[in-house]
């Protein structure tokens, strides 16, 4: 509900070097002085608000789970975004299943059922990330996906807006041979990527749409040819 709430939970804190907030990737630090919160707090009250205006006129969000080990500050249990390589000792690494689970769908459900109600014409698209989170051993990564599969489906059977796509399935299922991983054994390849996307046109676009993408695709790789100087 980040993008419904109005305002920011928590504070902006300076680390590295620039202004950070634990609710917005790293990529959106800003640089500022350190004596001067109130410029890093425009800044991300500015991100927030943005983009709760384009989540007003999106017709269909895709949302892909990773994990569902979760990180929150020790001195006051908030969940954070982004850990923004600040001391392991600050944080403490939980299920999302034990810290949201009502009824199964926690914080997740809360957040897309308010999003609906802002933006009445929203479909939301949910998958499974295949990506192996080899940080955690087997049983945990089991464990994770696993948790976030089941979530998935209450979600979709609940809400007849919501629509799960089965990406994670058709990795372990179909391509499940190592060969169709990337060299570090934990990311899909390229050529397994591309396979997936085709699936995920096949399920959702309409002939016209299908038929169009081959051209679409060419005039892409023309536009990001660099021609030799």
């Amino acid at each position: 509900g980040l993008l419904l709430a109005g305002a920011l939970e928590g504070e902006p804190f300076y680390h590295m070097d620039l202004w950070r907030h634990y609710a917005f990737h790293s990529s959106r630090c800003v640089k500022g002085r350190e004596d001067d919160p109130s410029t890093a707090q425009r800044h991300f009250q500015a991100l927030l608000e943005r983009g709760s205006r384009e989540l007003g006129k999106t017709d269909y969000l895709i949302l892909t789970l990773g994990t569902a080990w979760v990180y929150r500050l020790k001195e006051n249990r908030l969940t954070v975004n982004n850990c923004h390589r600040r001391d392991n000792r600050l944080f403490e690494r939980v299920l999302y299943s034990r810290i949201d689970g009502e009824e199964g769908t926690g914080t997740l459900g809360r957040s897309l059922d308010r999003w609906k109600e802002a933006n009445p014409g929203l479909k939301v698209i949910l998958t499974l990330s295949p990506v192996r989170h080899l940080r955690d051993d087997g049983r945990e990564n089991s464990l994770s996906k696993a948790i976030l599969r089941c979530l998935c489906a209450e979600l979709e059977e609940n809400r007849d807006w919501i629509h799960y796509f089965p990406s994670y399935e058709i990795m372990m299922d179909e391509l499940r041979d190592y060969r169709w991983y990337g060299d570090d054994m934990c990311h899909p390849s390229e050529r397994a990527a591309d396979y997936i996307i085709s699936r995920f046109f096949s399920w959702c676009a309409s002939d016209d749409l299908l038929n169009l993408l081959p051209e679409r695709e060419k005039e892409f790789r023309r536009s990001q040819h660099r021609p030799l100087s």
